[in-house]
């Protein structure tokens, strides 16, 4: 395996994980707005498990085509992966406080609903 198929590796996975974190943020507005502690669970639940998952599984696949530990490809790889989560969940993130500071939810109480 090349350095720039470990790359693009990485970033297939950061961009997974990232995206599982934006779905999750965008699809969940509402139930979050109403504090619903199902919701925020299986937020930390997804979040988690998708950023610990990818990486895991972004190591197994490294080492099944015989990407060694510590050799340029894994680091390369590793970085890529890093890099692009941190930008996919920066971007869902910088969304989501611009969807509250529009609805006005800053430092209003939690809604709720009586039905």
């Amino acid at each position: 395996m090349t350095n720039l198929q470990a790359m693009l590796l990485g970033f297939a996975f950061g961009l997974l994980a990232g995206a599982i974190t934006a779905t999750f943020l965008f699809f969940t507005r509402s139930a979050r707005r109403l504090r619903n502690a199902f919701a925020l669970g299986l937020g930390y639940v997804l979040v988690g498990g998708s950023a610990l998952g990818s990486i895991l599984l972004l190591f197994r696949i490294s080492d099944g085509v015989g990407v060694g530990r510590r050799s340029a490809e894994h680091y390369s790889s590793l970085y890529a992966y890093t890099t692009c989560y941190a930008i996919v969940t920066f971007l869902a993130i910088r969304a989501e406080l611009k969807w509250r500071k529009r609805i006005g939810l800053q430092n209003s109480r939690p809604v709720r609903w009586n039905g």
